[in-house]
């Protein structure tokens, strides 16, 4: 589906802040096989899950993901080196099935900009029809409306682009760069038939 995430086979993805995620092979469905999972998010590199497959998805609202895991183990370093003992205890849970659920700290600029995209195009179907069907003698406010909406959408536009180039993962960069673009053209489309229609009525 459109949540899933794909994942470059043979690789360590590093894409998301604390862990570093190996995937063997991806499936068409998204379901990724011999999965190795390296949790960086506490002290070093202490834990790591194997699993035979998992299914990663973005949430709704893309600030965070889950990762669901099937037939795996977890290992841990559990107790810390000091100077009169530098031995490690490693403990050892398998499963049949497991869920996490991780925060994409990195990801958080997506939902705002996205609001700020929504709100801006809606507004332009409801310009053009108060430019086609309004009041003529209002057409004008219809116009300066449209103008006002595609200058917020360009400025989303910039805000997207100065957040994309610091992520880590310019890979998961990509989509959102050609999201922002094509909704500005659609904007831009909307805008000239708006002012076609204000320049209609101004010229009755």
């Amino acid at each position: 589906t459109k949540d899933e995430i794909k994942v470059p086979s043979g690789t360590f993805y590093d894409g998301v802040d604390g862990y570093v995620l190996r995937v063997g092979s991806q499936n068409s469905d998204g379901m990724m096989r011999d999965v190795m999972l390296y949790d960086h998010t506490g002290r070093g590199n202490t834990r790591l899950t194997i699993a035979d497959s998992a299914v990663m998805k973005m949430s709704k609202d893309k600030d965070y993901i889950t990762i669901k895991m099937y037939n795996g183990t977890n290992y841990q370093e559990t107790n810390t080196k000091n100077y009169r003992d530098t031995s490690l205890q490693l403990q050892m849970i398998d499963f049949s099935k497991q869920e996490m659920v991780i925060a994409l700290e990195n990801y958080a600029f997506q939902k705002s900009d996205s609001a700020r995209f929504g709100d801006q195009v809606k507004a332009l179907p409801l310009a053009l029809e108060m430019a086609q069907k309004g009041n003529p003698a209002s057409a004008s406010d219809a116009g300066v409306a449209a103008l006002a909406a595609v200058a917020g959408i360009r400025g989303a536009q910039l805000n997207v682009r100065i957040n994309a180039a610091g992520l880590k993962d310019q890979a998961a960069a990509a989509p959102l760069l050609a999201r922002a673009e094509a909704i500005v053209k659609e904007a831009q489309a909307l805008e000239t038939q708006v002012l076609n229609a204000v320049n209609n009525n101004i010229n009755l």
